[in-house]
This record gives structure tokens, C-alpha cells and sequence, in this order.
């Protein structure tokens, strides 16, 4: 949020540097959302929490379904 300037400061509210990681995989502010998205995530493509990595989750891919668009996470 501080790169976008909606935030004053660089770290996140847990007291981490704030980045893409940390609000995805660490920070306990999230764990609820987390756990959502874990279970949509198998839920919805029977992707099981463990084989969610930060490979999967952080790795920047082109949206080949939309040409339009550059890449997935920026």
C-alpha cells in the first residue's frame, strides 16, 4: 500500500515490512482471509492447502485468456 501511496508508512500493521508475501502467507491480520482463500482454493480447483506454495501464489504469469492484460500480479 506505501509503493501505491495509500499508506504513510512501509510496513504492514503486524509490524513486518510490508510486501506481497507477508499478505498473503504470514501476516495473522489476514489468517481469516487466509483460510477463505485456502478453501476456495480447494473448493473450487481441488488445490489442497499444502500444495499451495509461495511458488504458486507469488509467481508472476501472463494472462493468455485476456490479451489485453500484461501480467496476473504486478
Amino acid at each position: 500500500m506505501h509503493q501505491l501511496g495509500a499508506a504513510d508508512e512501509p510496513y504492514c500493521e503486524c509490524g513486518e515490512p510490508e510486501s506481497v508475501e507477508n499478505f498473503l502467507l504470514q501476516c495473522e491480520n489476514y489468517t481469516r482471509e487466509r483460510k477463505t482463500l485456502f478453501t476456495n482454493l480447494y473448493n473450487g480447483l481441488g488445490i489442497r492447502p499444502t500444495d499451495v506454495t509461495k511458488r504458486l501464489l507469488l509467481t508472476t504469469t501472463t494472462n493468455t485468456d485476456d490479451p489485453g492484460h500484461g501480467t496476473a500480479n504486478r
